[in-house]
């Protein structure tokens, strides 16, 4: 079989208003189109969320890649569906975090193979037996179905610091409708020491909290700028849960900024990253901030201490305050990450973690349903107690309540997931700031907020 034609496809999620559809970014395939075009494959990427596309396009296509998260996951599925049903010959490749923790569903969805993990190496390997026309029996971190069996090869080794190191800056061109993005995605780590009960970043990546070098870093911001210009206009955003952790990690920021002054890389429009709060102190916020950084987004879950330590967060609301205290300072925006409906909230905790965070000043708010994503220590507590409300993964994009609270009822934590954070940015000096400064966008979020959370449709979704 000669090199075949490759696509690579995102789905985006049925929610006309959620947090992955207000900022028009890829996940996960622009590195991988990169790569396999690198090894001489014809490649184009599909993203929904950048430009629409008819899905007979892809019956073209010998291979086609699909990665997805869990409220991807069902349109994926749906598209599979059709591409079998009008009678699709073509090898079919499932990965991303959701499939990562349920490979069986991909594959009897209609899936050839499924990568779990890390896909770097692991698609380029599937791919060449694919070419020979092998099995990959042998080919670590893929699930396949053999003579009516499914079967898990031994999972991959996470690529180590210097094959991070070593991967090469996306090449955005090859994704169709490039131009439309909203941010430029760029990733520098991999995997999370921390162990929140919620998250699945381990899942996917593990424990193991691996750092590219700040030579890698550099270039991969050299390379928008020199070969992407058109995108090099646009802000940068830094990915990674979490960016900067550790004492290694704050050194690396630190040089990181510093070079990225002396080199002349500052974008003209800044940059944001996820940050956690004991990450932030002044040098290193300071440096951020002349490094040209403009937005800061805070995991702060809970302003509750209780709360905080039961969820396994490891910061405490102190810390919390100083963060933000700082950030703001430094003329850095800040956006507070909170969740709805951990074990330990109430109506009230809730609304006084929404007061409290305003108080402090916090930029932009985000309040979210807590989901219980596959294979997180969360799903699997709310899984033996029966506490899980819907299997329906369109819903898992944090704006529905999927699990039973334990001391809120389901309406309690649905009006505080659907009006909390509306009356934030319209009732608030904060949320005033935002619209005079963002008129044209601010007035299209909230006309949109409006159309689907209003109070009968809170009343109608209990």
């Amino acid at each position: 079989m000669a090199k075949p034609k490759i696509a690579f496809v995102e789905m985006e999620n049925p929610s006309k208003l959620s947090i992955y559809s207000l900022m028009k970014m890829p996940r996960g395939i622009a590195i991988l189109c990169t790569l396999l075009d690198m090894a001489g494959y014809e490649v184009v990427g599909f993203v929904e969320q950048l430009k629409r596309f008819k899905w007979p396009e892809l019956m073209h296509y010998d291979v086609i890649c699909f990665s997805a998260i869990t409220c991807t996951i069902q349109p994926t599925y749906s598209l599979i569906a059709k591409l079998r049903k009008a009678g699709y010959k073509g090898v079919i490749i499932l990965g991303g975090p959701h499939s990562t923790a349920k490979p069986e569903e991909g594959i009897l969805s209609g899936a050839d193979y499924v990568v779990r993990h890390e896909g770097e190496i692991t698609l380029l390997k599937l791919l060449k037996k694919i070419v020979r026309g092998r099995m990959p029996t042998r080919v670590p971190g893929v699930v396949f179905l053999q003579r009516g069996w499914i079967v898990h090869n031994l999972p991959r080794r996470l690529l180590t610091k210097e094959q991070l190191s070593a991967l090469p800056a996306p090449t955005f061109q090859l994704l169709r409708g490039f131009e439309n993005m909203t941010a430029i995605p760029l990733c520098f780590t991999r995997g999370c020491p921390e162990r929140c009960i919620f998250c699945a970043v381990k899942a996917m990546f593990g424990l193991a909290h691996r750092l590219s070098s700040v030579c890698s870093r550099l270039g991969q911001i050299l390379a928008v700028k020199r070969n992407q210009f058109g995108l090099w206009l646009k802000s940068i955003f830094i990915t990674d849960d979490n960016a900067f952790g550790g004492v290694r990690g704050a050194y690396m920021t630190k040089e990181f900024c510093q070079q990225m002054i002396d080199n002349n890389l500052v974008p003209p429009k800044g940059w944001g990253c996820q940050m956690r709060v004991d990450d932030v102190t002044e040098e290193t916020v300071v440096l951020m901030r002349k490094a040209g950084c403009e937005l800061a987004c805070l995991g702060i879950e809970s302003t509750d201490d209780k709360t905080l330590k039961a969820v396994k967060k490891r910061v405490t609301r102190e810390q919390e305050k100083t963060a933000i205290k700082i950030l703001r300072a430094h003329h850095i925006r800040v956006m507070a990450m909170t969740v709805v409906g951990l074990d330990q909230d109430t109506f009230w905790s809730v609304l006084k973690t929404t007061l409290t965070l305003t108080w402090w000043g916090v930029d932009f708010l985000q309040i979210l349903g807590i989901v219980p994503l596959p294979d997180t220590e969360l799903a699997y507590q709310m899984e033996k107690e029966c506490r899980i409300l819907s299997r329906n993964y369109n819903l898992y994009n944090g704006h529905y309540v999927l699990v039973r609270p334990k001391n809120m009822s389901v309406f309690a934590t649905r009006v505080a997931v659907k009006l909390f954070m509306p009356w934030f940015y319209l009732c608030t000096p904060n949320g005033w700031r935002l619209m005079l400064e963002f008129a044209p966008g601010f007035l299209k979020m909230i006309y949109t907020i409006a159309h689907q959370w209003t109070i009968g449709t809170v009343l109608r979704r209990v």
